[in-house]
């Protein structure tokens, strides 16, 4: 498995891009309002740059590492005289 193409597949679709960006940005509003401070909030942002990193980068090791896919391959279909 070599770490170049782990890490360039792309194996996450636009929707579940937008979910692992949902965390990142519910830790800045919590962090804005003051209501996540210390070791929790150095915990959750830990855990919403790995979240944010994979959505901006449509790329999931862990994906990739389980053969999994949440993008959906397209089937062409058959053109007419191809057998």
């Amino acid at each position: 498995m070599s770490f170049m193409r782990m890490i360039t597949t792309h194996n996450v679709a636009w929707w579940d891009r937008i979910i692992r960006a949902l965390p990142a940005l519910a830790t800045f509003h919590f962090w804005w309002d003051n209501q996540l401070t210390g070791l929790w909030l150095i915990a959750a942002i830990v855990v919403s740059a790995g979240f944010l990193m994979t959505s901006l980068m449509g790329s999931c090791s862990i994906y990739y590492s389980l053969g999994w896919s949440t993008v959906r391959r397209r089937v062409h279909p058959r053109r007419r005289g191809e057998g």
